[in-house]
């Protein structure tokens, strides 16, 4: 299912085979959640480097035709969560240097944001161990526009 995006580190609401912290590990969560349960809302465990390999697929026609992508992210006019705006999948929002496009998610204990330039030639993927959703923002703010 990843193996066209070359993420041969991401599983989908199966047993994740991601190694590293977890905010199971730190004491952050008592339970984990079942991700069977989110699917791909939540659901699919990945790493930092496979989430980039998705976006820098999707992003330069490796997936999609760039045409279809580049319509993807046109504003629709919907606004996600009450921040930014929405493209066809993708988010278009700012970050402190200017406008970003990608996408983030979180699940109890987890957040990550994936945004790249406009212009594509600059990008991060921030996860963090955290219920705190400003903090994946804030280190990808910082990483990309410092």
């Amino acid at each position: 299912m990843f193996a066209p995006a070359g993420m041969s580190s991401t599983t989908l609401a199966g047993t994740p085979t991601v190694l590293g912290y977890s905010a199971y590990r730190i004491g952050q969560l008592a339970d984990p959640p079942d991700l069977g349960d989110f699917w791909a809302s939540g659901g699919v465990v990945s790493t930092a480097q496979d989430v980039d390999r998705f976006y820098t697929k999707l992003f330069s026609g490796g997936l999609l035709p760039v045409r279809f992508v580049r319509e993807m992210e046109k504003p629709t006019g919907t606004s996600p969560f009450g921040s930014g705006d929405y493209g066809l999948g993708p988010w278009i929002g700012t970050l402190s240097c200017g406008s970003v496009i990608g996408h983030g998610g979180s699940i109890r204990g987890f957040n990550v944001v994936a945004w790249a330039t406009p212009d594509h030639n600059r990008a991060v993927v921030a996860m963090v161990n955290s219920d705190n959703n400003s903090m994946a923002n804030n280190l990808a703010d910082k990483t990309l526009c410092d």
